[in-house]
């Protein structure tokens, strides 16, 4: 009955394009044959099916909902809705750190996702930047339950060692066994993250004191120093966000949004990008600048000019590096994962480049006649 019901299923939701893999689950896009309807669809451990059984019967706005698992003889199948957004990664890549209430609104989201699927028994065990989707509505989702597992009371320590260096809990190593206040380590390592691209250990954030306190509080050794559950930590972040007044600049919702179409190397605020991105900026410019004058006296050839240093010299810059945030308004872009995104990004460049210099040396030649 269970491997019927597993190739039913399988046979359900055709697979269209790969999105991750890793030792123990192999993710894919997929769709519905009868429906059509685009679904997340993941071959996962027996083991962890047990996880995904759980989450099934679990309904928050805050976690991506289970349509339908399946076990067969030496794995299961478990199909998610899609949610289509970026992952608070992705997000820092193209927008930079978070401001102050922006960190705390997502910080909230995120506990009350926690704090359900911890009544349920589950421990997520990997809760970090990518794991994180900030959906195009603006509501967070916790994915990847892939290394979670289920408390157990009378267990002195997990018996496997998973997790992602740098937010993983000193527990998590294998000295006993991980439960709530593990997730609340790496949510404490994550909050800063938001705020300074780093971890506590690294550079601990210190420009709002309550917010420091509450990281450095999730961020202790030992996990009976830190909040106990997810509930505490919440009631600590909603307190701050009733009382904390934001400046003026930070209170604007969308304020974040707006870095999208700030130009590459000025995004992140990180001081050597900004140098090297503005001596960029200056030289083509004066180099874009020298060659339109050149071509001035023939119309055909200033137009194919401008034509060849738009796409070698600009487009070729920013497109790849998804100016102005292009990638996530492109409906078959959107869909693709980071590593899908970094080689259309250099397929991108390769093309533009070449055709731009092309164009250039074309002009040169046949129309300005100035090489031999």
């Amino acid at each position: 009955m269970q491997n019927t019901l597993y190739e039913y299923i399988d046979q359900k939701f055709i697979n269209l394009t790969p999105q991750g893999s890793g030792g123990r689950q192999t993710v894919w896009l997929a769709q519905d044959v009868e429906t059509k309807r685009i679904v997340i669809k993941k071959y996962i451990s027996l083991e962890n099916a047990e996880v995904y059984e759980r989450l099934k019967s679990i309904r928050h706005k805050s976690l991506v909902p289970v349509l339908y698992l399946a076990k067969g003889a030496r794995g299961a199948v478990v199909i998610l809705e899609y949610v289509s957004g970026q992952t608070i990664g992705e997000r820092m890549e193209t927008q930079g750190l978070f401001h102050e209430k922006d960190a705390v609104s997502y910080m909230i989201q995120l506990l009350r996702g926690l704090y359900v699927v911890h009544q349920a028994g589950i421990v997520h065990r990997d809760i970090k930047p990518d794991n994180l989707l900030i959906s195009t509505d603006g509501i967070l989702k916790i994915l990847d339950f892939d290394i979670s597992r289920i408390y157990k009371k009378h267990s002195r320590q997990d018996t496997q060692l998973n997790g992602t260096q740098g937010y993983a809990a000193p527990e998590q190593l294998g000295h006993q066994q991980t439960d709530a206040r593990s997730d609340i380590y790496a949510s404490g390592v994550l909050m800063n993250v938001m705020l300074t691209g780093c971890r506590p250990n690294e550079q601990p954030y210190t420009d709002n004191k309550a917010i420091h306190t509450i990281i450095r509080r999730c961020f202790e050794i030992s996990p009976e120093n830190r909040y106990q559950n997810a509930g505490k930590m919440l009631q600590a972040l909603e307190r701050l966000q009733a009382f904390q007044r934001w400046p003026a600049d930070r209170s604007a919702p969308d304020t974040s949004a707006h870095r999208t179409g700030i130009w590459p190397g000025f995004r992140t605020g990180v001081r050597w990008k900004q140098i090297i991105a503005s001596i960029y900026y200056v030289l083509m410019s004066i180099y874009s600048a020298s060659c339109l004058y050149l071509c001035w006296p023939d119309p055909l050839a200033l137009f194919l000019e401008t034509v060849a240093v738009a796409a070698h010299i600009w487009l070729a810059v920013f497109l790849p590096l998804n100016f102005p945030d292009w990638m996530r308004l492109v409906p078959p872009v959107q869909r693709l994962g980071r590593i899908p995104k970094i080689i259309l990004g250099m397929m991108l460049w390769m093309i533009l480049f070449m055709t731009g210099a092309t164009l250039d040396q074309y002009v040169s030649a046949n129309i300005m006649h100035l090489t031999s």
